[in-house]
């Protein structure tokens, strides 16, 4: 019988993770949108260009008007690209 109290290392786990981006205005939340590429200034750029517009059609023009854009404080987030 082995020692219960006993303890074994192990290095089996692995760095893993999933962005997902969602919007709240008002009561409305928009779409979530998986971000599939490691976000990085670059993929992040792209996504605000090519993904966002998209996912805020659903959101009436005045709400979009006067709405706030923050960031949640990634190292993406402060991308040359981005700011």
């Amino acid at each position: 019988m082995g020692n219960p109290r006993a303890i074994r290392e192990s290095h089996v786990q692995h760095q893993s993770g999933v962005n997902i981006w969602m919007c709240v205005v008002g009561r409305q939340l928009t779409e979530p949108f998986e971000l599939l590429e490691r976000l990085n200034g670059d993929t992040y750029s792209n996504f605000i260009r090519r993904n966002l517009p998209p996912l805020l059609e659903d959101v009436n023009l005045e709400a979009r008007i006067n709405m706030w854009f923050q960031n949640g404080g990634a190292p993406c987030h402060y991308g040359v690209q981005v700011r």
